[in-house]
């Protein structure tokens, strides 16, 4: 276990406030053709590789928390509130968060920008994704495909969070316009009304031949009485608060495709990647 201090707590800490889960989609493909502008952060800033990897960030939880939670928060609700209002709960979900992110930091899976470097982000809408949010406000942040130093990332999208610095920038040599991502285009899978239980989704991917892929640990996230992950082995992460976020991650023929779910039960949100 790391036991060393978190070396951006102090830049990060009102980043920490806002607890991130992510709804939108991993690939990287644009939905759209990107409109580049030139920006400039207003303050330290935190860019990814994939909004997975905001999930994992944000969805980071202290042991002694979690174990807290796995006790109280179904069988004292009452209980439960206050403990999450608590002091010492906060710092250590705070701490939790700032480790995730340090350790994102060390894999080079996210790089930190100061108000003095330059990136160019991607001002078109329909690219975006969203992020939905536990702060007082109740409200979504939207994530844009941004590329620094020749590399993709994503960002927070609004005017607190940078300043431009040109409008007309050259765009990157690289950039991604095709609107499907890979599952889509080699072999859709059945739609499904969002809402539908988790359930019947899977059992039409396995029907068509579909795989549940492992994730590494994943199974260690999932608690004895999570009827939403138990017996699947293709869960990479569910969230315990919130809106009850879950990923299922599925293989075909070398092509990969994740289901994003909500809710206590399971239901279906959107094919994500």
């Amino acid at each position: 276990m790391k036991t060393s201090k978190p070396k951006t707590a102090a830049k990060w800490s009102s980043l920490v406030a806002v607890h991130a889960i992510w709804l939108g989609a991993l690939t990287p493909a644009l939905a759209a053709p990107a409109q580049w502008i030139e920006v400039a952060p207003r303050g330290a800033a935190l860019l990814c590789k994939s909004m997975t990897v905001y999930a994992e960030i944000y969805g980071a939880k202290d042991p002694i928390n979690a174990k807290l939670e796995r006790g109280y928060r179904w069988s004292n609700p009452t209980a439960w509130a206050a403990m999450k209002l608590d002091g010492d709960f906060m710092a250590r979900a705070r701490i939790a968060v700032m480790m995730a992110m340090n350790d994102a930091l060390d894999r080079q899976d996210c790089a930190e920008v100061q108000e003095d470097d330059r990136y160019l982000i991607d001002k078109n809408p329909a690219n975006h994704q969203l992020f939905s949010t536990t702060n007082e406000m109740g409200a979504g942040v939207a994530y844009a495909p941004i590329v620094y130093k020749h590399q993709q990332y994503w960002g927070t999208f609004n005017d607190q969070s940078f300043r431009i610095t040109s409008n007309s920038p050259k765009a990157p040599p690289s950039q991604q316009t095709s609107g499907s991502n890979p599952a889509q285009v080699n072999d859709r899978p059945e739609e499904f009304a969002r809402g539908t239980n988790y359930a019947v989704v899977r059992g039409s991917l396995l029907k068509q031949g579909w795989q549940p892929l492992i994730t590494p640990g994943a199974a260690e996230q999932c608690w004895e009485d999570d009827d939403r992950c138990q017996g699947r082995p293709e869960m990479e992460f569910c969230s315990g608060t919130g809106h009850a976020l879950c990923r299922f991650n599925w293989v075909k023929d070398n092509v990969r495709l994740s289901v994003c779910t909500y809710g206590e039960s399971g239901l279906f949100d959107n094919y994500c990647q």
